[in-house]
């Protein structure tokens, strides 16, 4: 295929969009789960976001241009990283999750709570 076609607005499913209409498919797969959606990344690929700890939350600070993640919107928190709860978690600690899971499986699945944006400057 050609690209990922969006046949709901991310309004009406909850889910933000991950490529635009005409772009090749990254190695990524939007997968909503009520109110969050979870994302499949290659793990042989740059995930293409940047990470901040705030309110004791871990969020999307920046994200590459391009990138699988590139619809994920700033301050959006990570709520799980391959299955496992970031609950009470530290960004150092998400960190190590993300990077164990990159290491022992073929695609890694992180969890966005689009809900629950934090905002920074």
């Amino acid at each position: 295929t050609s690209g990922v076609q969006i046949t709901k607005s991310a309004a009406e499913t909850g889910m933000v969009p991950v490529v635009a209409a005409g772009q090749a498919v990254p190695s990524c797969t939007p997968e909503p789960t009520g109110n969050f959606t979870t994302i499949e990344f290659d793990s042989a690929t740059s995930l293409g976001f940047g990470l901040k700890e705030e309110d004791g939350a871990t969020i999307v600070s920046s994200v590459e241009k391009g990138s699988p993640a590139h619809e994920v919107p700033l301050g959006t928190k990570i709520i799980g990283v391959h299955g496992q709860s970031t609950a009470g978690k530290s960004k150092k600690e998400v960190l190590q999750m993300i990077v164990a899971a990159k290491k022992a499986n073929p695609s890694l699945r992180i969890t966005f709570d689009f809900e629950e944006q934090v905002s920074f400057l």
